[in-house]
């Protein structure tokens, strides 16, 4: 059992490694790595605005408050 297990690890890090052999070389040939093109696409979501409704905001103003009041009762 032992055995068979191993010659199956063998096998898929034969198959790992030529995988990632495979995204080496596509990588080359469109100039660059996939990483800094998923880093590039990630960055322009992030200077997206995002909206807040009014009443979103006055639950987080309340919600703040009531941390900063029990924090300033534990002092007194």
């Amino acid at each position: 059992m032992l055995e068979e297990l191993e010659r199956k690890r063998a096998e898929l890090m034969r198959e790992v490694h030529a995988v990632s052999a495979a995204i080496k070389a596509y990588a080359q040939t469109i100039g660059r790595h996939q990483k800094d093109r998923v880093k590039k696409v990630g960055t322009a979501r992030l200077g997206k605005k995002r909206t807040m409704s009014a009443a979103t905001k006055r639950k987080l103003s309340l919600a703040a408050k009531a941390r900063w009041a029990k924090v300033n009762a534990k002092k007194s």
